[in-house]
């Protein structure tokens, strides 16, 4: 004779054994804005364009007076100069441009991560990071500092990402 418990029991445990094996996905939150910005730099670090790309969030709200998010890039060109996009297209031309100029070819390491997800569609985070190159005199190291909020949609996406030096050495 089964019990009340039992027949609660078997679905639970086969539930449990069938996702036990699966890969699980990043939740929502801080560890995956993280592990969100870990992928997005594996795929420049390999001059993944199409990769890099997919990190970008379209431009939101766009017909709204007040509330709008167009994606927004503010980085550091090769000659350490500042370059910036507005909007989710010349977000990407700006993003396919710069690493067509160089931004690939580097790895980067983050060296300091800060960041929160206060509702499961924005969150932000704070890094510092380097990259690191081989050239014919050495191993080149810049370090920048960055502040991006990203919104979720099938995965964290940048909507705005704002790079800035943080000194550089060459060894």
């Amino acid at each position: 004779m089964y019990t009340k418990t039992t027949m609660l029991a078997v679905p639970v445990l086969a539930i449990l054994a069938l996702t036990a094996n699966s890969p699980a996905a990043p939740a929502p939150g801080p560890g995956a804005v993280i592990a969100m910005h870990k992928a997005m730099f594996r795929a420049i670090d390999g001059g993944d364009l199409e990769g890099a790309l997919g990190f970008l969030h379209a431009d939101m709200d766009m017909d709204r007076d007040y509330g709008q998010r167009p994606c927004t890039l503010f980085l550091v060109g090769d000659e350490g100069a500042p370059v910036s996009a507005d909007g989710f297209a010349a977000s990407n031309q700006l993003l396919a441009d710069w690493l067509d100029s160089g931004a690939s070819g580097w790895k980067t390491r983050i060296t300091s991560a800060h960041d929160n997800c206060l509702s499961g569609e924005l969150s932000y985070a704070v890094l510092e990071f380097e990259r690191t190159r081989a050239t014919k005199r050495g191993t080149e190291t810049r370090r920048y500092r960055s502040t991006s909020l990203v919104t979720y949609d099938d995965g964290w996406k940048i909507t705005h990402w704002h790079v800035s030096p943080a000194g550089s050495t060459a060894n």
